[in-house]
């Protein structure tokens, strides 16, 4: 008996160490402690078991993280900084951590060894396992928010190769900016995403495009041209067993949100909605009883 139940236990630890291992990191880079950082992470972790911050020292304390020092893993984002040079309508600091904090989560996936990871900003609510989402889009290279102008990546999977890829690209488009600078009126790393997705060639899967009526919201204060249902200058979004809802005129159907992006002034509306993810509050109502 006591061999079979060892042989069980092998098992199990065989199946969690398995299942970790194809578990996809959510992870956000963040500086101060914003008092709306903390609803971004509590909500990333009531579904995914690995939430990380790339943080500094005020937002050390957030539970719900695991916290990683920015400083770090920040030699080559400095490194960047020599080159940049600025063509944006946002402020000169702002507009450069936006290209730094890819070369720092380039730094840190190779330090530490990881081959995929789910990058989010500090104003999205994650409403999903990314992890699972992930079959949805692994047939591209590159899977973030893809217009006709511009791409965004405040919610974009990344592997390991994509991301150094892309720091390899900001530094080549700085190095020769001379040959850019004309062709846009302001330059911003979302420009510089859609000019690397076309000059190399990436195949992307863009997260908004609704795929079994499920979809990422690319910012909740936007929606009337995709045909969002809109109140009061916001998605008009309904709750459905603790999960965000909005209906889409143009294809007429309710498409269920995998994150929502508070983007700007939304972001004092995200403390109204952290939801707990249905499967845990069963779990809290079996233990209870």
């Amino acid at each position: 008996m006591q061999k079979f139940w060892g042989f069980v236990v092998f098992l199990l630890l065989s199946f969690f160490s398995i299942a970790q291992s194809d578990e996809i990191p959510v992870i956000l880079i963040h500086k101060s402690n914003s008092d709306y950082l903390q609803h971004s992470l509590w909500q990333a972790r009531q579904y995914n078991q690995r939430v990380l911050l790339l943080g500094d020292e005020s937002n050390v304390g957030q539970t719900d993280a695991e916290h990683h020092m920015i400083s770090d893993y920040h030699e080559e984002a400095e490194g960047f900084a020599k080159i940049y040079k600025h063509k944006s309508t946002n402020g000169y600091q702002y507009e450069l951590f936006c290209f730094q904090r890819w070369f720092i989560l380039k730094k840190f996936m190779e330090v530490n060894d990881l081959q995929r990871v789910f990058y989010c900003d500090s104003d999205v609510m994650l409403y999903c396992n990314v992890s699972e989402e992930y079959g949805n889009y692994s047939n591209c290279d590159l899977a973030l928010f893809h217009w006709s102008g511009a791409a965004s990546g405040h919610c974009s999977y990344f592997s390991i190769d994509q991301i150094r890829s892309f720091c390899e690209y900001q530094t080549y488009f700085y190095l020769n900016f001379e040959d850019y600078e004309n062709k846009y009126p302001h330059i911003s790393d979302m420009f510089v995403f859609k000019a690397y997705i076309i000059e190399r060639g990436i195949s992307t899967c863009d997260l908004e495009t609704p795929i079994n009526n499920t979809a990422f919201d690319p910012i909740i204060v936007s929606g009337a041209g995709p045909g969002y249902q809109m109140r009061d200058g916001m998605k008009d979004i309904q709750w459905e067993n603790n999960q965000p809802h909005c209906y889409n005129q143009k294809i007429e159907k309710t498409i269920r949100f995998k994150g929502l992006h508070f983007q700007g002034r939304a972001k004092q509306y995200m403390k109204y909605n952290r939801r707990e993810n249905p499967s845990n509050v069963c779990v809290h109502a079996m233990v209870s009883t």
